[in-house]
Formats: structure tokens, sequence, C-alpha cells
């Protein structure tokens, strides 16, 4: 069964440049290009070098963790979730295979210049259809997270997938 992450979109405010553009994006180190990384230690003195007045050391591993997250540990196949803005509804679509990360240098309205690549299905499910502990864990502050107990909540069968 693929993992499972949730991917804001700034509080849903680029939900919609996620879909139309087939991707999700991460606003963190927005000038360097972080398609070289291979691990969570090479991502510290980055987050350092544009970072420099964080000192607090608990958000500092916390930045670095949802990065590496998103860089390190999302692959072809995992299911994401996205937030929209200003409704419970929930997009989900499924990570393309290898290539998927990218560096994206134009601008189409969304700032996040880290992305990668998704296939998104056509319709969204209501947050509010979900367990209250699901509610609570989609509630997250985190920018990128991996969804722990993901079989009490996503269904597969063939390539259709559903959640309860």
């Amino acid at each position: 069964m693929p993992n499972v992450y949730v991917v804001r979109a700034e509080f849903g405010e680029y939900a919609k440049h996620f879909l139309k553009g087939e991707y999700i994006g991460m606003g963190e180190l927005p000038k360097i290009n972080l398609s070289r990384i291979k691990s969570i230690d090479e991502i510290y003195p980055l987050f350092g070098q544009e970072h420099p007045e964080e000192k607090n050391q608990l958000i500092v591993r916390q930045k670095v963790e949802q990065i590496a997250c998103f860089l390190l540990e999302i692959k072809g196949g995992d299911i994401v979730l996205t937030p929209d803005n200003g409704s419970e509804h929930l997009y989900y679509g499924t990570v393309k295979a290898s290539p998927s990360y990218y560096y994206y240098t134009g601008y189409d309205g969304c700032p996040f210049r880290h992305r990668r690549h998704v296939r998104w299905k056509e319709d969204f499910i209501n947050q509010e259809d979900f367990s209250t502990p699901f509610q609570h864990t989609i509630r997250s502050p985190q920018a990128v997270f991996r969804v722990s107990k993901k079989k009490n909540y996503l269904k597969m069968e063939g390539d259709r997938i559903w959640f309860e």
C-alpha cells in the first residue's frame, strides 16, 4: 500500500494551482535547486545559510524534516492530499513516477519552486466525512507530513482508491 502524505498549499491558497499544474509544491529554500540532495544532513547547512536568524533548534529540525519529507520520502505511487482554501474539500492524487521532483523557475501564480508531479483525481472528499482522529491529523500545522495509520483511512482495490 502506498504512503499517504499531506502537502499544504499555504492554507489552501494555492490548491487550485496545484490541481491545474498537476503538482504539489513546497516554499522553503526557494532560491536553491534541491535536486541533488540525497540526505537530510545536506539540508541543515542550506537551511542555516538561508535562515541565519533562526536559533530555535526545534523549529530548525521541524522545517528541515518537512523539506526532507517532501524531497526524500515522497515517492512515485504515493498518495497526496491537499486541503482547499475556505472549505472542507480535500483534494487527492497520486505522485507520478520518477523524475517527480523538479525546480520550477517560471511563474504560474504559485511561488513554490520545489515541485513534484501529481496526477490529481477529478473529485474531492470532504474532511468532515472522516473520523474525528483523522480530522485532527489532517489539520496538523505542518506544511508537509506523512499520515500515520493510513490503513485506518485509505482503501485500495486495483487502481481504485477511496477514503473512509
